[in-house]
């Protein structure tokens, strides 16, 4: 039996850059975020626990699996999806990172 699951990596900050580590799968892994302004939108990178870099650069587009393209096996390997609370589907700005979107690691345990 399956049992789906939805784990909110927590985010709390007030300045456009910033990282911290966070457990998925029984891995450790340093997520980087920063906003970028020319884009107006946020960035993840997605290291490993020891800071090497296994995805750099990833914009953080509302309600889509975040990681669905990439095929690394050091990657997590369920679904990374920034979801806007408001379901008005509208990108991330500046202040909404951990307030109006969240960021929800969704995975299913085989039971």
């Amino acid at each position: 039996m399956a049992t789906d699951i939805t784990y909110e990596i927590p985010i709390e900050s007030e300045v456009p850059a910033f990282k911290h580590r966070v457990d998925l799968d029984d891995r450790t892994y340093v997520l980087n975020y920063y906003f970028n302004t020319r884009s107006a939108m946020w960035h993840m990178d997605v290291m490993d626990a020891d800071e090497n870099p296994l995805l750099m650069g990833r914009a953080m587009t509302v309600d889509c699996d975040l990681l669905f393209q990439y095929e690394d096996p050091n990657l997590p390997q369920a679904m990374l999806v920034l979801f806007d609370q408001t379901e008005k589907h509208e990108e991330c700005g500046l202040d909404d990172l951990g307030n109006r979107c969240r960021l929800l690691y969704m995975t299913t345990i085989e039971e």
